[in-house]
């Protein structure tokens, strides 16, 4: 049996959409704006495997209730090599960031971000859709975040409990703020 979908218009989603932004859109409008990155990607041992350094930009949508970002890695002459786009909203209910993303050229995979801030950090966790027995595969932060600056991190699950730094992204300003509206 087909499992009918959710309605995605009821009273309560109307209300909220109508409500406006949730303060918490503010969590993310450090990243508004145009970015070049350094990036580190590390192996299972903890190694560098590989750099590169790219674009990252993001910009508002939906009159401020999603955030666009897309990041692109460039080789050293500043040709570009892979680029990807990342869609975040706040969901009031359940109070948490969720995000989905999709890398160009590639199939979709069947995972999206969830997350929260904790103090001055962004945490989000990494989840296959439809997979209990391992549902989060990867924890990724963004940290350090200054107006001109903010660094990025994520971490592999490399056993029940246990994770491993797999890349991390240092990133500095190149365009002013772009304000959220209202």
């Amino acid at each position: 049996m087909v499992e009918q979908p959710q309605d995605l218009i009821t009273d309560e989603t109307v209300s909220t959409f109508l409500a406006g932004p949730p303060a918490e859109m503010a969590d993310f409008a450090f990243l508004l704006g145009e970015w070049e990155h350094e990036a580190i990607r590390y192996d299972a041992q903890g190694s560098v495997q590989r750099t590169h350094r790219g674009r990252w930009r993001a910009r508002t949508i939906a009159s401020g209730r999603i955030v666009l970002d897309e990041v692109i890695s460039l080789r050293a002459d500043g040709t570009e090599i892979a680029s990807m786009a990342t869609l975040r909203t706040f969901c009031p209910t359940p109070s948490r960031w969720e995000m989905t993303f999709l890398t160009a050229h590639q199939p979709a995979l069947p995972i999206s971000f969830g997350g929260a801030r904790v103090g001055d950090e962004l945490h989000l966790e990494v989840r296959v859709a439809g997979a209990p027995e391992a549902p989060c595969l990867a924890k990724v932060r963004f940290f350090d975040i200054q107006p001109d600056r903010f660094r990025w991190e994520q971490s592999m699950r490399s056993g029940e409990d246990a994770y491993e730094k797999s890349v991390e992204i240092s990133a500095s300003r190149t365009s002013e703020v772009w304000r959220l509206p209202g």
